[in-house]
């Protein structure tokens, strides 16, 4: 019976913990961050969140034997979404971070040059438009924003640093996922950027859906189906009520971080299908 208990415990953790595809949108309240793998066991992290929340999710999210991540994107130099990047890097060992590092008076820029020369760090390159990321299992993610002339050609202050935001397309297997930190797509400056995301599955809503994160032109170029709002108790009235009730005419399936925990999108490899996971925290 004992023998019996322990196999029985073991195939348990073994098999709930055996990478598959997934997108997991972390709950950290009034910030952005989530976990990306593959069935091959490749992990990505985009943004972190403000605090340690991040780190708690992943050690229900990940086994415990399981402690590093291969790569982590910071989509820009807010605290919402690179302060819990030291949390993290003192329990995983991270192989590479894509970050746009951008000069301006910020104690959060002080800090994160700090964390990242961390020896629990590996290298820290910069990512920007054209530039892809292939991943083993032949998943890929490719920048959209910032062109490098962008940042280089102005002076960046903390009003402005969310239009610097890393705009990433995740493909995995044909399912389509927009990550576009606090760059608001709703914005007339960004429409340029529409024509070449082109047709998504799934929309991280960009700046925890505020009054000019979508609009009727960016619904009809992107065509989500899902869309994520990653949202805490906040006083910017975020998420808007404009912008949700503009995604509900579009007919777009909304969840919020805030409503639901942390939200699943399971992918299947095999027919490029997917479904949504809700855990209510």
């Amino acid at each position: 019976m004992v023998l019996v208990i322990i196999v029985t415990v073991v195939w348990y953790v073994v098999s709930v913990n055996i990478p598959h595809n997934r997108i997991v949108f972390i709950n950290v309240g009034q910030g952005d961050a989530a976990f990306i793998e593959t069935v091959d066991g490749f992990q990505i992290l985009i943004d972190t969140g403000f605090d340690s929340r991040a780190v708690s999710a992943l050690g229900s999210i990940l086994p415990p034997w399981d402690k590093s991540i291969d790569l982590v994107i910071l989509t820009h130099l807010h605290a919402d979404h690179v302060g819990g990047l030291r949390d993290i890097s003192n329990g995983y060992k991270i192989t590479k971070v894509l970050v746009n590092v951008q000069n301006y008076d910020s104690s959060i820029v002080a800090e994160l040059k700090e964390v990242l020369s961390r020896d629990s760090i590996g290298s820290v390159e910069e990512f920007v438009a054209g530039e892809s990321i292939i991943i083993p299992s032949g998943v890929t993610l490719n920048a959209i924003w910032p062109k490098s002339s962008y940042i280089t050609s102005r002076e960046v202050s903390t009003d402005d640093i969310n239009d610097t935001s890393i705009v990433v397309v995740l493909d995995m297997f044909g399912v389509k996922t927009l990550f576009s930190g606090d760059l608001e797509l709703g914005r007339e400056e960004f429409a340029h950027l529409l024509n070449i995301i082109g047709d998504i599955d799934i929309l991280k809503v960009p700046h925890h859906g505020s009054a000019f994160s979508v609009s009727n032109r960016s619904l009809d170029w992107l065509q989500p189906e899902v869309a994520i709002v990653s949202v805490g108790e906040n006083s910017y009235g975020h998420p808007h009520s404009d912008a949700l009730g503009l995604m509900q005419r579009y007919g777009v399936n909304v969840y919020r971080t805030d409503v639901y925990g942390n939200v699943t999108i399971d992918v299947k490899e095999s027919d490029s299908s997917y479904r949504t996971v809700k855990q209510y925290d």
